[in-house]
């Protein structure tokens, strides 16, 4: 997807612009297996690099609907859920899990840190009255109410992500006023480029054409100049 040394970790956070909004996502599950196979990156996972621990969730399916898409999400969840909560229960339920689930004995390290949640909406907040910084908002867009699972994750599932991960930091990647902070054209206006690249490039191509003519028009006039003569 990006070029990168073969030194570089790379992961994915699946979102909107990787398989379409959830209407979509959820009617064609296959753009989303596949997706996810080639970039192994399945709507919840957990990373553990240099002793930090990072949860990549998937946004799209965090509707909590029922569809299929988003019940695999909610069971990823819960299992990422166990490996993160499992020092602080009872040593009797750490046994039961180990010999229902057959798993081993607490995967992550005990003075494992809280994971960092990256996701690519952000958790429920109504507005974005309480955003600054350079990616905030206009001070006009900030009292607009923001949708839930449109501009952000739903507020049942913002509680359940919390309740469940724990996180001590969330990261959300771009979304609509850091895109535009970074100076990235709309697909508008990118569609309007090629459009203008392409008529440019065929007036020129004419122009080229109708130079060649018109030489060729002159040659002949002066072929026939020297045949009547």
């Amino acid at each position: 997807m990006f070029s990168h040394s073969e030194y570089t970790e790379f992961y994915v956070v699946v979102g909107n612009h990787d398989i379409g909004f959830h209407s979509e996502a959820s009617g064609d599950l296959h753009l989303f297996q596949r997706f996810s196979s080639v970039f192994d990156s399945p709507s919840v996972k957990l990373l553990s690099i240099k002793g930090n621990l990072f949860v990549l969730v998937n946004s799209v399916a965090m509707q909590g609907d029922g569809c299929a898409l988003c019940s695999k999400a909610m069971v990823e969840l819960d299992t990422v859920a166990d490996k993160l909560d499992c020092h602080r229960k009872s040593y009797q339920q750490v046994y039961e899990n180990t010999v229902m689930k057959k798993r081993n004995f607490c995967e992550l390290p005990e003075d494992s840190p809280a994971p960092i949640l990256i996701q690519h909406f952000p958790l429920y907040r109504e507005t974005e009255m309480k955003c600054t910084g350079v990616d905030a908002p206009p001070p006009e867009a900030k009292p607009i109410t923001n949708r839930e699972s449109w501009d952000v994750v739903s507020k049942e599932m913002s509680d359940k992500l919390l309740e469940l991960i724990k996180p001590r930091l969330g990261i959300i990647t771009p979304d609509k006023y850091a895109v535009s902070k970074c100076f990235i054209p709309r697909e508008s206006t990118v569609i309007a480029l090629y459009i203008m690249a392409a008529l440019s490039v065929l007036l020129a191509n004419m122009r080229l054409v109708y130079i060649h003519l018109k030489s060729r028009g002159k040659r002949t006039k002066i072929m026939v100049d020297c045949c009547v003569r």
